[in-house]
């Protein structure tokens, strides 16, 4: 059986529940993303919820209800979007204990050169900065801002301040012409930087890292 992330015990919520809303703390997210079926897959998970379809929807209903969750009926392309409010946010929070000084949020995107841009938020500047000094393989510029407004944080729980960081990075894939010693060389260095990666972490952006900072029994 799959060891589940650790929980306090101190409140009413099932860990089917807990599951779902793990999903949810930080986006929205809409129905289809959440069920059973495909939940293990979509999130990199070796568990799921129990719910089947019509009882996920009627807990997220009943979420929704108490005021835990907002449900968006406005996206057209995914259908009905939850999102976590900030009563439902405290609940969360009193389950899973998040170390709000560590976290952060990392996004890639390509450039039309062909550069990889790598976008970090962070709550505290030295978590900005280690991101920046062990996540990118091979940065050739960087640059850092303070933030004192970013809606797409955490929008059930505001900061005063958010820290930016942003590092250009040259693509290392080799072309689709390349010879099996490039490829392979390739693979190596993404594997080494991911070992270095894990071994020098010191935030999270999701549950599952989350649980190198907690002690548990401190509930």
């Amino acid at each position: 059986m799959p060891l589940l992330p650790f929980r306090t015990g101190n409140t009413w919520l099932s860990d089917d529940l807990l599951i779902v809303l793990d999903r949810l703390f930080n986006i929205g997210c809409g129905l289809r993303f959440l069920k059973r079926e495909t939940f293990q897959l979509q999130w990199n998970l070796d568990y799921s919820h129990g719910f089947d379809d019509e009882e996920l929807e009627r807990q997220l209903g009943s979420l929704c209800d108490q005021g835990l969750l907002l449900r968006d009926d406005e996206d057209r392309a995914y259908g009905a979007i939850y999102r976590m409010l900030p009563k439902g946010g405290a609940l969360w929070s009193e389950e899973r204990r998040p170390v709000w000084e560590r976290y952060c949020q990392c996004r890639w995107t390509s450039t039309m050169r062909g550069r990889e841009v790598l976008t970090v938020v962070a709550v505290s500047a030295r978590i900005r900065d280690d991101i920046l000094r062990v996540y990118p393989r091979s940065p050739t510029r960087t640059r850092t801002k303070v933030l004192t407004e970013y809606p797409y944080f955490l929008g059930w729980l505001p900061f005063d301040r958010l820290y930016l960081g942003a590092a250009i990075c040259d693509a290392e894939m080799p072309s689709p012409e390349g010879s099996a010693e490039e490829f392979a060389a390739y693979s190596k260095r993404i594997s080494d930087n991911y070992a270095r990666l894990d071994a020098e972490r010191t935030w999270w952006d999701d549950v599952a890292d989350l649980q190198r900072f907690i002690t548990p029994g401190s509930g």
